[in-house]
């Protein structure tokens, strides 16, 4: 069987950005990520995620600032409740509708499947994501 699209797995930090950045700019793979709608809605939320002190007090900042200002990895690092809003939102709607987040990511795939383009997946974390993506000519590839 040959295989068209990539699913990467594996914990935080263990280079799926990296890889997947890799295959965009070197093979002209398509990046998808589980995690991109998800993002949209946290910044479409706008959730207060710390306070900045100044000489007039304390100011609020907005998950937008701080993603804006540091990108999304620094964000979740520096500011834990960043990473705890993606995952209660993210749980939140899955809670509700299993393939919530995974219809967002396969009508994606299903679109570059159109125009006959490689995917990459970056982030593949729940078994309905990767069963969905192995019927869908994936290769499934883990990192540690």
């Amino acid at each position: 069987m040959s295989f068209r699209h990539v699913a990467l797995m594996g914990r935080a930090g263990s280079g799926k950005d990296s890889a997947a950045a890799r295959l965009v700019s070197r093979y002209q793979f398509v990046r998808v990520a589980f995690a991109d709608p998800l993002k949209e809605s946290a910044l479409r939320l706008d959730p207060i995620v710390g306070a900045e002190g100044t000489s007039h007090g304390a100011l609020p900042n907005r998950l937008s600032d701080v993603v804006k200002r540091y990108g999304w990895d620094r964000a979740k690092n520096s500011y834990p409740v960043v990473r705890r809003t993606l995952q209660n939102l993210g749980e939140t709607v899955r809670a509700d509708d299993a393939d919530f987040w995974l219809r967002m990511a396969l009508d994606k795939v299903a679109t570059a499947d159109r125009w006959s383009l490689p995917v990459v997946v970056s982030d593949v974390r729940y078994a309905n994501e990767a069963d969905a993506l192995r019927t869908r000519n994936t290769i499934m590839v883990g990192s540690s």
